[in-house]
This record gives structure tokens, sequence and C-alpha cells, in this order.
């Protein structure tokens, strides 16, 4: 499984810089992996990965658990993921700009 790291501070979403995003090859299911890191102003949310493939305006939400989630394989075919995160508490909703994976094929 390859893991890719992102780091969540406030409505800002963006990569660790200290992961590989390269040579992620276009195809794999079960395979890729997102994680997060959040900051304090995430505390008490219930979030939300959202995932969308390059034009497809569909979007498939993933539960994040602990700190992180499989990427669903309905966008793994693309040469381009976009993902956000969104959270929700209470009547609260905080939502981060949208990130791209890029892929080879």
């Amino acid at each position: 499984m390859r893991l890719l790291k992102f780091k969540c501070s406030g409505q800002k979403l963006t990569r660790d810089s200290a992961c590989d995003f390269s040579q992620i090859v276009s195809g794999s299911k079960g395979y890729l992996r997102v994680s997060f890191s959040f900051d304090s102003e995430w505390a008490g949310f219930v979030k939300v990965a959202e995932f969308r493939s390059r034009g497809n305006s569909e979007v498939y939400p993933v539960l994040i658990e602990g700190d992180g989630c499989v990427v669903p394989d309905d966008v793994t075919d693309s040469k381009c993921i976009y993902v956000r995160v969104v959270g929700k508490k209470s009547e609260t909703k905080l939502r981060t700009n949208e990130s791209s994976i890029r892929q080879v094929t």
C-alpha cells in the first residue's frame, strides 16, 4: 500500500513536502491510502475526504478514520485525482481547498 500524506491547517490542504508523490501509476485498486495531519482547528470535527477524478464532477466521500482512508477505486483510473477534506461539528462545517494527485499511465 502506498501512503500519500497531506497537512490540513484550517481551510488549507497541502501535500506533505516529506512525502513522495512521484510515479503514482493510474489503475491501481485498493492500493493508495491518504493520511492527514490536522491542526487544532479540526479538533472535534467528524472528517470526510472527498475524491473526484479529472473530467468527472461526481464526488466520492470517504470517512476519515484515525488520520486517513483508502482512495476509492472509482477515481484511480484517471490521470489526476482531486481530494479535499470536509468536517462537521454541530452546526459548523469546515471545508478545505482541493489538492491534486497526478498519476502516470
